[in-house]
């Protein structure tokens, strides 16, 4: 894991404390709001938990497999898993984190400005509803899954070089956190 910011909640209390995180299991909003008493039983800290929200044509959906596709999600999307989390009592676990996948399902072309703007959006909500929702920040899983073409150079077009590639990337991704920052100032972000 790689912590690239701390909350200022966190870092008056990190010199004393470490946290363990469940990660693994990642449960919907949904299951976390009505199982939180039985959960809280066990030692840990916090969770790293995931929200679905209703698609008229792919009907229930994970927002972290989407983060990455060529369309924008509306925020208003993730209102039930919000109102979920919202009026969840967390008693233990105070260290929750929203997950998304930076790079699933991949077929975000980054050099479309739509589609680059697309992905900049849903990571720019996944961090608001991060903190709405009351969670010191976000999980982000950087593999591969599926066909993703984020981390397969030999897959892309030819068009541009390797350093074409690599620029880009870093270009989005400066972006992303910069937006991230906008959402959620000071939030944890763990990379995978």
């Amino acid at each position: 894991m790689t912590y690239l910011t701390r909350s200022p909640q966190v870092r008056a209390t990190a010199k004393d404390r470490k946290y363990i995180i469940q990660n693994g299991l990642n449960p919907t909003t949904n299951y976390v709001a009505t199982n939180i008493e039985t959960m809280e039983q066990v030692a840990f800290d916090g969770i790293v938990i995931k929200a679905q929200y209703s698609d008229p044509f792919l009907g229930t959906v994970d927002f972290q497999e989407h983060v990455c596709a060529p369309y924008s999600i509306p925020y208003t999307a993730l209102a039930t898993p919000l109102s979920e989390m919202v009026g969840c009592s967390f008693r233990r676990f105070k260290h929750n984190f929203f997950r998304i996948n930076s790079a699933d399902p991949g077929t975000v072309w980054l050099f479309d400005k739509i589609q680059t703007n697309a992905y900049l959006h849903n990571i720019r909500i996944a961090a608001r509803f991060a903190k709405a929702a009351g969670f010191v920040g976000l999980w982000i899983d950087n593999e591969a899954y599926n066909s993703s073409i984020f981390w397969k150079y030999s897959s892309l077009p030819q068009a541009y070089t390797f350093a074409q590639y690599q620029q880009r990337y870093k270009e989005v991704a400066r972006e992303a956190m910069r937006l991230i920052q906008v959402e959620f100032p000071g939030l944890e972000v763990v990379l995978l």
